[in-house]
């Protein structure tokens, strides 16, 4: 019997990049993404940036 694991893994696009985000914090009512890239860096930008 196999386990599926169902962790959501959403993609988005970041300056031409397709990024995954790997968690969301929020800070004075501004959310902020730690996202991982293609070539696996991980970096913060503003949630509302990414598409």
């Amino acid at each position: 019997m196999s386990h599926t694991n169902n962790t959501e893994t959403q993609t988005y696009t970041y300056n031409d990049s397709q990024v995954k985000i790997i968690t969301v914090f929020t800070e004075d009512g501004k959310a902020t993404a730690l996202v991982e890239d293609e070539n696996g860096e991980l970096f913060e930008v503003e949630k509302d940036l990414l598409r």
